[in-house]
């Protein structure tokens, strides 16, 4: 519920919105410290996960060097996760834009969709696509992601339509949710997970500030049509990026997918 209240709270006082996202960033950040204790990392056994095997003492660029195909997914995921930020970037001037003073209570109301379809979906689209490799749910997630923001720009001014994309936007978020920790996981060494996943976090936020100091002069220059042809591009490149992953992956990573083969025959 908070997005909508965000939304009432925008206009006459947003500095109490402020104040209780502190708090609440502050309660879940004590949780955290209190009930999270094992975090020793869990190595998978059998033939699949052979990529797995520790490698202490080589440094994660020597690791990386073998596994040319993560620097790929990496890449990626950092243009999935940057196109998604669109989401909380351009879909608010716009709704401002179309909707004036409205704007901002159907913004927080769209964003609380986004937050019921993820704790509704989650459990549903695991269970149902778990036989599904991680690449393909990130073709998936980013193809979703695309068809959302498609769907948003064509019926621009449609309140309607707005939850509909949200609907599908979300879904694919979830989609790339599930795919990226396993990916990681199952192709890099027990030995360099945190470090490979703090290197997704630098290069994901340095290209998420670049895309979006691009898309502001676009959208500052050329107004919202312009911005998003310009993101709906970007977007698709990385898309035709994700399904050449899901091709090359199966290659490099050919244990991984004895499961599959096995079961069909």
């Amino acid at each position: 519920m908070s997005p909508t209240i965000a939304g009432f709270l925008f206009q006459d006082y947003l500095w109490l919105a402020f104040l209780i996202s502190g708090i609440a960033i502050g309660c879940s950040t004590i949780l955290i410290y209190i009930f999270v204790k094992d975090i020793a990392p869990v190595q998978e056994e059998g033939e699949r996960a052979v990529y797995q095997v520790s490698r202490e003492g080589e440094s994660l660029w020597g690791v990386l060097k073998g596994n040319k195909t993560v620097l790929l997914y990496i890449l990626v995921i950092s243009g999935y996760y940057a196109t998604y930020q669109m989401y909380n970037y351009l879909m608010p001037l716009d709704l401002a834009r179309l909707h004036g003073e409205s704007g901002a209570v159907i913004y927080g109301s769209v964003t609380s969709v986004n937050c019921a379809v993820v704790v509704i979906f989650t459990p549903l689209i695991t269970r149902l696509c778990s036989r599904l490799s991680e690449p393909v749910k990130t073709v998936l997630g980013q193809g979703l992601l695309m068809a959302g923001f498609v769907l948003f720009v064509v019926f621009a001014g449609h309140i309607p339509v707005y939850y509909i994309a949200m609907v599908i936007l979300t879904w694919g978020e979830i989609f790339g949710m599930l795919a990226e920790s396993p990916y990681l996981t199952r192709r890099m060494p027990a030995s360099h997970r945190g470090r490979i996943n703090g290197l997704v976090a630098v290069v994901r936020t340095g290209f998420t500030s670049v895309y979006q100091l691009l898309i502001g002069f676009i959208y500052e220059a050329g107004a919202s049509a312009a911005a998003w042809t310009a993101v709906l591009a970007i977007g698709g490149f990385f898309v035709l990026a994700a399904v050449w992953l899901a091709a090359i992956d199966r290659k490099a990573y050919r244990n991984l997918y004895l499961s599959v083969v096995s079961n069909r025959s």
